[in-house]
């Protein structure tokens, strides 16, 4: 689970816990800052305080299909069993 949150139109704050179900793996914590310039324009940021609203109101987003997404590529491989790599000379 995660949270992203403008903090201010130049700064950005990420903050990401991941809880690993498998035994033998250590739960991971992340974080990131980010500098813009020029500053955001788009969105509230930190510094506006509480909103009387608590979503925002519905939209058609057949408009943002083409927009570009964030991707996490992180590569994760877990197996089980047994393996054996021989070799013939």
């Amino acid at each position: 689970m995660g949270s992203e949150m403008l903090l201010t139109p130049n700064l950005n704050m990420e903050i990401a816990y991941d809880d690993k179900d498998k035994a033998g793996l250590d739960d991971e914590w992340y974080s990131k800052l980010q500098f813009f310039h020029p500053p955001r324009e788009n969105g509230p940021t930190a510094m506006d305080g509480i909103s009387d609203v608590a979503w925002k109101e519905n939209k058609d987003m057949s408009g943002e299909l083409l927009s570009k997404v964030k991707r996490s590529n992180k590569i994760m491989i877990e197996f089980k069993g047994l393996s054996t790599i021989s070799r013939t000379d």
